[in-house]
């Protein structure tokens, strides 16, 4: 009787061990077994290469995307509106001989334009358009002058002193440069664009 007793427990022993023993041992991706609990720590690796990944993504995105739109919101085609309209036509120097004058203040870039309000007329004497070169000319007593009008009716002008004329550029057709001139109503420059209007002066 004893021993059916012992078998029996033996055989419930041997049951029980066996139940315990039904967990997942399975080696995940890692080479680590599994808890037994089912769940495949190896899913939640991958799941956070993917946020990882989508994180990256979205960041450089982002940044590229902003980095184009704000490059291009920025680009700035029109034109310069610090540039002041100007005209150049053909003047005469103190002995006759043939200058060039710079009206700048102008109501427009083109040939036959007024002012409407103050405007600098710039003369480089004894000179033509075709010999003006580029590049710094220093205007004095000798060789040029600035006129300042405070208005295109006025009556009375203002001589500029160390006035300098700065040619970038200039063709057959258009020069684009500065002037700076100090006088009695103070200190004046501008970048001007001016075409040349080819006229006769009467000279000599």
């Amino acid at each position: 009787m004893i021993r059916r007793y012992w078998v029996i427990l033996v055989l419930l022993i041997g049951v029980g061990l066996s139940a315990a023993g039904c967990g997942d041992d399975t080696p995940d991706d890692n080479g680590i077994p599994g808890d037994g609990s089912g769940e495949d720590s190896g899913a939640s690796s991958g799941s956070d290469a993917d946020a990882d990944t989508d994180a990256d993504t979205d960041s450089d995105t982002d940044a590229d995307a902003d980095g184009d739109s704000d490059g291009d919101s920025d680009a700035d085609s029109g034109p310069d509106a610090s540039v002041v309209p100007a005209v150049a036509a053909g003047d005469c120097s103190p002995n006759d001989a043939p200058a060039v004058s710079f009206h700048v203040g102008v109501d427009a870039a083109s040939c036959g334009s007024t002012p409407s309000g103050a405007y600098v007329v710039i003369t480089v004497w004894y000179t033509s358009w075709d010999t003006l070169e580029v590049g710094t000319h220093a205007l004095d007593a000798s060789s040029g002058m600035a006129l300042y009008f405070s208005s295109p009716m006025s009556s009375t002008t203002e001589i500029g002193a160390d006035t300098v004329l700065t040619i970038d550029f200039i063709d057959s057709t258009r020069m684009t440069g500065r002037y700076e001139a100090t006088f009695t109503s103070g200190a004046m420059s501008a970048d001007f664009e001016a075409p040349w209007c080819d006229n006769s002066p009467g000279c000599g």
